[in-house]
């Protein structure tokens, strides 16, 4: 297994530092996951790329998985304010 696919896989199964596992946000094109990507890492999110469309992130500062919910909701609103023509989607 490569070193980024092992990230990937303890990024999205294991709870970090007691929170719950990353959520993933789906993007409608890749050029708009870039741009999410860099926001979200700039503003101190653990961002990794799932696929083409696809980011899991974690918000360090959270400890549960309601609040971090409720912190990539705001992130993921402030980032659309500012690209209106993209469609990004928290999934589950």
């Amino acid at each position: 297994m490569s070193q980024a696919a092992a990230t990937r896989q303890s990024l999205s199964s294991t709870p970090m530092c007691g929170t719950s596992p990353a959520m993933q946000i789906h993007v409608d094109e890749q050029s708009h996951l870039d741009d999410l990507l860099a926001f979200l890492r700039k503003i101190g999110c653990i961002a990794l790329r799932v696929d083409g469309c696809t980011l899991e992130v974690h918000v360090p500062e959270t400890t549960n998985e309601r609040d971090e919910r409720l912190e990539l909701r705001a992130y993921l609103g402030s980032w659309q304010a500012r690209h209106p023509e993209a469609e990004a989607k928290l999934l589950g």
